[in-house]
């Protein structure tokens, strides 16, 4: 319940430890945090599947890495 009102509330790096939130940048945060929110649905159904779940997080370390590139 905490670490979904968090998410919800754009409170993530309260959440998260303190070497955690240091290194991520606050975006790439809150999309993970969201998907481990999907994953905590009271309801099977809506929640994502493992493969959903490892998809969504390659092309987010692929879109960072992209983007690490350009600063």
């Amino acid at each position: 319940m905490y670490f979904t009102n968090s998410v919800e509330e754009d409170r993530v790096f309260h959440v998260l430890k303190t070497r955690i939130a240091y290194e991520a940048r606050t975006e790439e945060s809150q999309v993970t945090a969201r998907l481990a929110q999907r994953c905590l649905y009271g309801v099977g159904k809506k929640r994502p599947t493992m493969k959903e779940v490892v998809a969504q997080l390659v092309y987010e370390e692929g879109f960072s890495k992209k983007r690490q590139t350009v600063y």
